[in-house]
């Protein structure tokens, strides 16, 4: 019981926080640009959950292809949606929180591409069989 302590006092507190800090910031800035925060930071949480929705498959695809580790892909996935939803709350703390887990490392690399067969290159050897029964269509260059 000793070890939940901790939890509960930051599952209870960070809220407390979050809305002391957001009216503190209401009265001192104005409360017309606390809401336009708010609200570019909902759009911009909404806006990266929907892009992230779209490409995590593309991007546990690509990383198979080349080899890569698909846990990778899916903790970098992870990362954003948790950011995504991390901007949707409202607060300035959980704001820095998503904008850190966005710059963690591994969350915008690409997954190296694999180089490209060279199926388009057949070697062989060839020579020129005249065939009398074709018309001559030669053009200049080639007598």
């Amino acid at each position: 019981m000793r070890i939940l302590w901790p939890f509960l006092l930051l599952a209870l507190g960070l809220p407390v926080l979050e809305a002391g800090l957001l009216i503190w910031l209401g009265e001192r800035y104005g409360w017309g640009w606390l809401f336009l925060y708010l609200a570019l930071s909902i759009l911009l949480g909404a806006a990266l959950l929907s892009l992230e929705r779209r490409l995590w498959g593309i991007r546990l695809l690509a990383t198979l292809q080349s080899g890569g580790n698909p846990l990778a892909a899916l903790f970098a996935s992870g990362r954003m949606m948790l950011a995504g939803l991390l901007f949707i709350l409202p607060g300035v703390i959980s704001d820095l929180a998503a904008v850190l887990l966005l710059l963690m490392p591994g969350t915008w690399r690409r997954p190296p591409r694999p180089p490209a067969p060279r199926d388009d290159v057949i070697e062989a050897e060839f020579r020129r069989v005249e065939d009398s029964r074709l018309p001559d269509h030669r053009p200049p260059w080639d007598s």
